[in-house]
């Protein structure tokens, strides 16, 4: 399995890399302590770095296309603008322009609908990954072997964290033992600590 150099530069001499996976431009690497993030675009890359330890949760998300919705929005009302053209520059065209404005438009309303017809149907589905100290991550649902391969890597003190944290404190009880002597004023006994003598209220000689 070949490392890049970019991530290989991050290894300890005691790392080893065990697992890697890619999908969809993201390219992970695991090694025995810690996982790698890996996407490289044309002007940029970019290197997420990971203990096991503080993947604090891996979930599963599915979400609708927000692109679909605005483009959608954005063809009906291209579409209405093109009709309102129609309507407004007829007398000043020769005639054969006059289906131009009308074609655009049902263009604009077909692409319109079609965008609504995936914001129903396609979904986005993916794992979001929870580090601590930093935004949530989202990759691609095929990574599924590598959520396994983590959740497995993940030390058992990390799912019992939460257990033990919600386990109610417990408060000790100190009772001390308070020595006794008597007044010497009326011979009631007192405790040593006392200033003054609860029954007859003289003040203790130091």
């Amino acid at each position: 399995m070949s490392v890049p150099s970019e991530i290989a530069s991050y290894f300890t001499p005691e790392e080893t890399l065990l697992k890697n996976w890619s999908s969809k431009g993201w390219n992970i690497y695991a090694t025995q302590f810690r996982v790698f993030l890996y996407k490289k675009g044309i002007f940029s890359k970019q290197v997420i770095e990971a203990s096991y330890e503080h993947i604090s949760s891996i979930e599963f998300q599915r979400k609708r296309p927000l692109g679909g919705l605005f483009c959608a929005i954005t063809s009906f009302f291209g579409g209405f603008i093109f009709i309102y053209f129609d309507f407004e520059i007829r007398g000043y065209l020769p005639p054969f322009y006059f289906p131009l404005f009308l074609y655009l438009s049902l263009i604009f309303w077909i692409v319109g609908i079609l965008s609504v017809v995936c914001f129903i149907f396609v979904a986005e589905e993916g794992f979001t990954f929870h580090i601590v100290g930093r935004s949530p991550i989202t990759l691609p649902k095929e990574l599924t072997e590598m959520v396994r391969f983590i959740r497995e890597k993940r030390p058992q003190e990390v799912y019992m964290r939460k257990a033990v944290s919600q386990e109610p404190m417990q408060v000790k009880e100190i009772i001390e033992e308070a020595v006794m002597i008597p007044c010497e004023y009326c011979g009631d006994l007192m405790p040593q600590t006392s200033t003054f003598c609860p029954n007859c209220g003289a003040k203790r000689k130091t």
